[in-house]
């Protein structure tokens, strides 16, 4: 398990047992008035959700669902994660149903369907929840996995008992919707209508079960002893199923017999849980990575990989066309492809489930900058502002590299952050950070740094940066190693440096002040670093120094916060710091070598994360589902 996995769960664990507090007023004894938390990076949202259902009405509207109840709308479904807008649909008192299957035959019509036996319908997808209407249609036990709606008069909803739902007015109630058993008690998986005359619905026991009407008899064919997970029809005369280890079965004449269909290995071992045929000559399948081919029934040669170059395997998939293609992942990503033939033309950004910030800095107070888990770089010029004053970079998908994890901005032409796993996400050798001389402009403008060179069979994590100005930044290293460079700008001249001698993390040249990545040095004389018990967690310590660069044996290590997990600390001068932890709390002190001087200045919403005080009238900290809360003299 890599250091971020560490992390993470041990936020997770922290956030299992919290109640987030409301939004906090002034408290008298602090030195600033702290803000209500704002949300500055997606919607509030612990962690990602699964998307298992996408449908695609239009190039210009996409509606997702997902494991949690919630509709995801765009109608700018390329825009990345700011396009799209989150509303929590299906919700019930114990809790909420997974969308299990999505179907918008119009852009005034969608319907869903999920594992409670619902469907939700609506005529206008993208207006919220209140737009939105559940019908309580199915009371079996194993809830409706599919449906598939080839007009606004016509649906067909599979279940996991071996029932098809038909209804001619899908969003006119649970009375409207007729149901029939059709495949004993088998599982079905998926249903595709290309006509309101033909539909094929395929079941966990190998069988693809077909009709003429929906209403009329359904012909069960045996294809497999594997399980098939979907199934898409372009006509009545070519249907593709795919199932649980990778292959697809497709036939020109799919409403005969099983000698009529014939298998191809297309995925890697890899389930293919969504297929898209628009045409005879244009399938996308999923699995191990996105498949395409442009004759479907040729093989297994006829089909190609592209997209492979994400660590992206999609759940859910829709097209409009040959020339537009929108799949989701249970990791909250959609991507959107009008290149759908090629692996350039797929980007997934994820837009389901709030990124965590891990890092801010602040190298003006009307300049700030924060990082989060997403790859997102996000860019204040009034921090006070609220949400509406921060807008989000999406350098992640641009570098294809993992989450960024406590950047730091020794000037706003200037900015250095870690990259908490290598480009891809994959298990490859190195180490990576980030860099940008002009870090509010465009993704494009940020450079990656490769810390580390080699066959190092490895990803080593890092976390952290900390500047003394612009000729000197530090990044440590996910085993406590500081990488070092007088020229952050120049990837070569990053070098390993031991900091022998003096406080774990903290680097002092020969002259000038030091730097401590995830600390503060505020002056030559004066540094401030958060103790840790591993991977860059911290306990409730701070060790300080007035004679940083003399040796260990000049530090002091005091409790500041006892039995919680300090996350962040800032000094805005050697008499004024500022420190956040793990359940929202921020502390400050005038003197903060004194254990007895440090005091509990207002506690906010959510785990906090990181803090910057580019003076000792501003702070800004962030945190876990991100939010921001900031705390000024006025």
């Amino acid at each position: 398990m890599n250091n971020q996995i560490h992390r993470l769960a041990r936020l997770t664990g922290l956030l299992a047992g919290l109640a987030l507090l409301g939004p906090a007023g002034a408290v008298a004894a602090g030195p600033l008035t702290w803000s209500a938390p704002a949300q500055i990076d997606l919607q509030p949202a612990i962690e990602a959700s699964s998307i298992y259902a996408i449908s695609c009405p239009s190039a210009v509207l996409c509606v997702a669902g997902d494991d949690a109840g919630n509709i995801l709308s765009s109608t700018n479904p390329g825009g990345g994660r700011a396009a799209w807008s989150s509303a929590a649909v299906d919700v019930h008192t114990g809790g909420q149903f997974s969308i299990e299957g999505l179907s918008c035959p119009s852009t005034t019509l969608c319907v869903a369907v999920d594992e409670g036996g619902g469907v939700l319908t609506s005529i206008n997808p993208t207006g919220g929840a209140a737009a939105w209407t559940r019908a309580a249609v199915d009371a079996g036990a194993s809830g409706l996995s599919g449906i598939a709606c080839p007009s606004v008069s016509s649906c067909v909803a599979v279940d996991g008992d071996g029932k098809a739902f038909t209804s001619a007015s899908p969003a006119g109630g649970a009375a409207t919707w007729v149901s029939e058993d059709i495949d004993g008690t088998n599982s079905l998986s998926s249903v595709s209508c290309p006509t309101t005359s033909f539909c094929a619905a395929v079941d966990d026991k190998g069988n693809v079960l077909t009709a003429t009407a929906p209403s009329t008899t359904w012909t069960v064919t045996h294809l497999t002893s594997r399980a098939l997970l979907s199934v898409s029809c372009a006509s009545a005369s070519l249907c593709i199923a795919a199932d649980d280890e990778g292959a697809v079965w497709s036939s020109s004449a799919p409403n005969t017999d099983a000698s009529a269909w014939h298998s191809a290995t297309v995925s890697d071992g890899v389930g293919i849980k969504a297929l898209e045929c628009e045409a005879p000559s244009f399938c996308v399948a999923t699995g191990d990575a996105i498949h395409y081919s442009a004759n479907p029934t040729g093989g297994s040669a006829a089909w190609t990989k592209v997209g492979s170059r994400f660590n992206f395997e999609p759940t859910a998939l829709s097209c409009v066309g040959t020339s537009f293609c929108t799949a989701g992942d249970d990791d909250g990503d959609i991507a959107v492809s009008t290149s759908p033939t090629t692996g350039a033309g797929w980007t997934p950004a994820q837009v389901d489930g709030a990124p965590t910030l891990l890092g801010v800095s602040c190298p003006q107070v009307t300049r700030c900058f924060a990082d989060d888990d997403s790859g997102d770089i996000l860019v204040s010029g009034h921090p006070t502002g609220g949400a509406s004053a921060w807008r989000a970079i999406d350098v992640g998908s641009h570098q294809s590299s993992g989450s960024f994890y406590g950047l730091a901005c020794p000037s706003v032409s200037l900015c250095v952050a870690p990259i908490d796993f290598g480009p891809y996400g994959t298990s490859g050798s190195g180490g990576y950070g980030s860099y940008s001389k002009t870090p509010a402009g465009s993704a494009t403008s940020w450079k990656t740094i490769a810390l580390l060179r080699g066959a190092d069979p490895v990803v080593h994590g890092f976390f952290n940066a900390g500047c003394a100005g612009t000729s000197l930044c530090a990044i440590t290293q996910d085993d406590g190693t500081l990488f070092v460079s007088t020229s952050p700008t120049k990837p070569k001249t990053w070098k390993k440096k031991s900091s022998k001698g003096q406080h774990a993390g903290v680097f002092c040249p020969r002259r000038g002040r030091c730097v401590a990545p995830g600390g503060s040095c505020p002056t030559r004389s004066f540094c401030a670093v958060l103790n840790t018990v591993g991977d860059g967690v911290g306990d409730g310590r701070v060790s300080t120094s007035t004679a940083p660069a003399r040796g260990a044996k000049h530090w002091r290590t005091i409790t500041i916060d006892r039995g919680n997990v300090l996350t962040s600390i800032s000094c805005a001068t050697a008499k004024l710091c500022f420190a956040v932890d793990s359940v929202g709390r921020v502390f400050y002190s005038m003197r903060p070598t004194a254990a007895s001087s440090w005091h509990v200045a207002d506690r906010v919403a959510g785990p906090l994360e990181a803090i910057s005080c580019p003076s000792s009238e501003l702070c800004i900290a962030v945190g876990a589902t991100g939010v921001a809360v900031t705390g000024s003299n006025s």
